[in-house]
């Protein structure tokens, strides 16, 4: 009886996280990433060290306002994992982006982005117009350790479907009972259309005219193994008082196309 009742207790495990936003909040994170890439040729092992910073610069019933800023950004690997991290987080390399939120951490709308957007150039220029907008930051922060738990009530057992880069996923939330730590498992959630639909975009963004021989491209790809889009993952994060993320961890495995890619991430405040 008494199993029953903990594992009733456990199913039934649930909090809501509203984070403290108070004017003048501050809080500091590391995050230390690997990467591990296994792509026809070019494989490579990489290290990514992030110091960054939150500060609550308003705040309000009804809305707050927080800066973050990358304050330091060290890339240890080739010139691929150079690029990524720059384009990732090197846009915000002693650069502040403004965003509104809600009372209970949501985001709203960033207010910055053309003075963002107007700060570069090039190819830069380029990403921080698809990134800067409201719709595809909103995406990215769901997406992240640090921001996937604000502003939701999760329970135990409770499965949610994201998006990142135009993939499909499904994640799993597992509650401690004090609501204080929450482990998540990832998988992919693509179907075999949605799949479809997906290279077959690609390949037109890549320049490729596949005109009507889509289907045959496809199956070719499949009996290569190239079309197998496969991602697994853990995250563990813990959450202090103020429902801030304390510290947390992910590790994601993600074949696409015939490549492998592993990250493992670890957040800790300073």
């Amino acid at each position: 009886m008494l199993l029953g009742l903990a594992a009733s207790a456990t199913m039934m495990a649930q909090t809501t996280y509203k984070p403290q936003l108070t004017k003048g909040l501050v809080k500091n994170y590391n995050q230390d990433i690997t990467l591990k890439v296994i792509s026809q040729g070019q494989d490579y092992d990489a290290t990514i060290h992030v110091e960054d910073r939150y500060e609550v610069t308003y705040a309000s019933r009804d809305s707050a306002i927080i800066d973050y800023t990358v304050t330091k950004l060290d890339t240890q690997g080739p010139k691929e994992a150079i690029e990524a991290a720059d384009g990732d987080f090197g846009l915000l390399l002693n650069k502040t982006l403004k965003a509104s939120y809600n009372p209970d951490g949501t985001f709203r709308h960033i207010l910055n982005a053309k003075e963002l957007i107007d700060g570069t150039t090039g190819n830069a220029k380029q990403i921080t117009e698809e990134l800067f907008t409201d719709n595809t930051y909103a995406v990215k922060l769901q997406s992240s350790l640090m921001w996937m738990l604000m502003g939701k009530t999760i329970t135990t057992g409770m499965t949610e479907n994201f998006e990142v880069e135009h993939l499909n996923r499904k994640r799993t939330f597992t509650v401690s009972p004090d609501g204080r730590q929450v482990d998540v498992k990832i998988t992919s959630g693509m179907t075999e259309e949605e799949t479809k639909a997906w290279l077959k975009s690609m390949l037109e963004k890549s320049g490729q005219n596949i005109g009507d021989n889509f289907d045959q491209t496809y199956t070719t790809l499949k009996t290569m193994g190239m079309a197998d889009i496969k991602v697994e993952g853990n995250v563990h994060i813990n959450v202090g008082a103020d429902d801030w993320v304390s510290s947390g961890e992910s590790t994601l495995k993600m074949k696409l196309l015939g490549n492998e890619l592993e990250t493992t991430i670890k957040y800790t405040t300073r």
